[in-house]
């Protein structure tokens, strides 16, 4: 398939998939951003509406805190986003989770976005844990999703169809540097 430059008189903007520029929107950012406005939404929903507090109560005050952890692999780990995945040759962006944290002086909630294909259940499991231990939020108050990338290393071991084993050495990294992250993100309330 052959791509044609774009033609200079099309009312559009000139960037598109093959343009060198950076795009209008950071993607991720937009969708980390949307996981979290719904997540928020979510857990409001479905609990019980509470008188509002006291305008006097200082206790009760909204506070939010954010944090970035990089968990780029080391190179040559597997690509996945082809058929078979390819070990990787070359790192042109660091990958990041991004957690927010919300506190509205009665409940604290954490939020993480990993920028992977996928990551497990157990691996999410292990990081909640070591959040509600080195913390206190209640596991329950965590929300943690995947940007679904398709450039970067999946989260979900050697055999992505075994569940429940054992965690591997970049699972153990990614569930660490959830809790961490999180714990950042607390720690900039």
């Amino acid at each position: 398939m052959k791509v044609h430059p774009p033609d200079p008189s099309h009312p559009l903007p000139r960037r598109a998939f093959w343009s060198n520029e950076p795009p209008l929107i950071n993607i991720r950012t937009l969708l980390s951003l949307v996981c979290v406005v719904v997540a928020t939404v979510a857990a409001h929903a479905a609990k019980p509406v509470e008188a509002p507090p006291k305008a006097s109560d200082p206790s009760r005050i909204f506070k939010a805190g954010a944090a970035t952890s990089d968990i780029t692999p080391a190179i040559g780990a597997p690509t996945v986003g082809v058929w078979a995945p390819v070990p990787s040759t070359h790192v042109q962006d660091d990958l990041y989770l991004r957690c927010l944290a919300l506190d509205d002086g009665a409940t604290r909630r954490g939020f993480a976005v990993v920028h992977s294909v996928g990551v497990p259940r157990e691996v999410i499991d292990v990081a909640k844990r070591l959040v509600q231990q080195e913390t206190g939020v209640p596991s329950e108050n965590l929300m943690m999703s995947a940007t679904h990338t398709h450039s970067a290393p999946s989260a979900r071991g050697a055999n992505a169809l075994v569940m429940g084993g054992p965690l591997e050495e970049y699972q153990k990294f990614l569930a660490r540097r959830i809790a961490d992250g999180v714990r950042r993100a607390l720690n900039n309330l």
